[in-house]
């Protein structure tokens, strides 16, 4: 355990920034020859937030020296940034061992490049990248454990890097995130003169779909929503099965002023692409939602006010409770589940705007072939559907919306030759229909306004009624 102390100097009033770290050996632990017990690092003339810094690297310094461990990469990545006065404190009580002489550019170690390769990277990049970085790098200590120099590792010793991520049972898809990982703290060495060539560079690292084809269709959603313990997790669930929204970076975020009942869509923030985005609310959704919000307190302004933590515990309890097998990536899945529902109505540009992301992604990462498609495509007579298109101008046909008033104020139903039935709504509110439907062709224009549409925020679901 380590702990800041403050130093009060001579003729200062005690107004002085004089810092030091005292800390203790446990009990049985190895310590240098001659320390006492209570060791005191003088930091000298710092501030208060300088001295926290160094007190918790400390005490993870103390933690890998009583376990015999190397030091973690984020302290590794500060001791290689820290002067070599404060080091050779560290050095003098026992926390590290003597630093390395100092070496040329092309003679750096691996640890040594990989920490200035992070402390480089952090301005431009997201925390969560720099977390990725650091779950390779470990992987890449771990496989050279003596840190030889950087220029000495050979594509040879890349393949075998590899090929152990394979023998851990991690997934392609997983060992080529780390391939690309790899390849960009090498390149930027390769960038910086250290190194001529890219060890890394030939191993196969193009992004693909993990092979997972797990398709929760709407009766197992529903068998797994009467089995949740509460409102809140049939929100939670509806948002990722029925609204695509990413949990928990885009549900949690997510407040009752983002919801716009009146056109029955969403305002959702999206944290990983720092941007906002237009998400219909369907009918699967809506009664869930309108269910949530009768029952919030009267100042609760968050969606979902699930705790993150052991999420996917309580949700794998109720799958099993409802007979079904749990699938992988629980939520992950629910969110490829919806875009597969919903791009089977919708143009691909509209859902994958819904969801965030690009065509592209969606169709590598998101689009499944499910069953209900396999059985559409064995009763498809493509003579019929021909001679149908040229009965009808070589256009689509579209089916109307029940409820949907012709321009002559006449129903749509059973008038589908009508030249005058658009299918366009003229008095459909989402306050009466309580939320579109993906079986609606006729509100697909109404939808694909996402993107410039401004929020009015409507009534309480309950005064929707009228």
């Amino acid at each position: 355990m380590a702990s800041v102390t403050k130093i009060r100097s001579r003729g200062t009033a005690g107004k002085s920034n004089l810092y030091a770290i005292d800390f203790v050996w446990p009990a049985g632990a190895k310590r240098p020859e001659g320390q006492p017990d209570r060791p005191r690092i003088r930091l000298g003339q710092v501030t208060k937030r300088q001295a926290e810094e160094v007190c918790r690297n400390v005490e993870s310094l103390l933690a890998s020296r009583v376990l015999n461990q190397p030091p973690r990469v984020e302290v590794a990545e500060w001791l290689s940034g820290v002067s070599g006065g404060l080091y050779a404190k560290l050095e003098a009580k026992g926390l590290v061992d003597p630093r390395e002489p100092a070496v040329d550019e092309p003679s750096l170690r691996l640890r040594q490049w990989c920490g200035r390769f992070l402390r480089q990277r952090r301005v431009d990049v997201k925390p969560r990248t720099i977390q990725l970085y650091r779950h390779t790098i470990r992987g890449l200590n771990a496989h050279f454990p003596s840190n030889p120099s950087v220029e000495s590792i050979g594509p040879g010793d890349a393949v075998e890097w590899r090929t152990r991520l394979k023998g851990r049972g991690l997934s392609e898809a997983t060992v080529r995130q780390h391939c690309r990982h790899a390849k960009a703290i090498f390149n930027a060495a390769v960038d910086a003169e250290v190194i001529g060539t890219n060890p890394f560079r030939k191993l196969p690292s193009r992004s693909i779909a993990a092979n997972r084809d797990t398709f929760v269709d709407h009766e197992t959603a529903d068998r797994v929503i009467a089995e949740l313990p509460d409102i809140a997790w049939r929100m939670l669930f509806g948002l990722a099965r029925y609204a695509g929204l990413r949990v928990p970076s885009e549900t949690h975020r997510l407040t009752w002023a983002d919801v716009d009942w009146e056109r029955a869509r969403l305002r959702v923030y999206a944290p990983k692409t720092n941007s906002e985005r237009m998400v219909p609310i369907c009918q699967n959704l809506y009664p869930l939602l309108v269910d949530g919000f009768e029952a919030a307190a009267e100042h609760e302004s968050r969606v979902v006010s699930i705790s993150c933590n052991n999420m996917p515990r309580t949700l794998h309890a109720a799958i099993r409770r409802a007979g079904v097998e749990v699938w992988p990536d629980t939520f992950q899945t629910l969110r490829r589940s919806c875009e597969s529902d919903l791009a089977k109505v919708f143009p691909q540009h509209a859902v994958s705007a819904w969801l965030g992301h690009s065509v592209q992604v969606s169709q590598e990462h998101y689009l499944q072939v499910t069953e209900d498609l396999f059985g559409r495509a064995a009763q498809f007579n493509g003579a019929e559907a021909q001679q149908k298109a040229q009965q009808h101008g070589g256009a689509p046909r579209v089916t109307p919306v029940q409820g949907i008033k012709t321009e002559t104020g006449g129903d749509c139903r059973g008038s589908q030759d009508d030249p005058s039935c658009k299918s366009v709504p003229c008095d459909a509110n989402p306050r009466q229909m309580g939320g579109l439907d993906y079986e609606s062709p006729a509100l697909t224009a109404e939808l694909q306004g996402h993107a410039s549409s401004s929020i009015r925020h409507g009534p309480r679901p309950a005064e929707c009624s009228s």
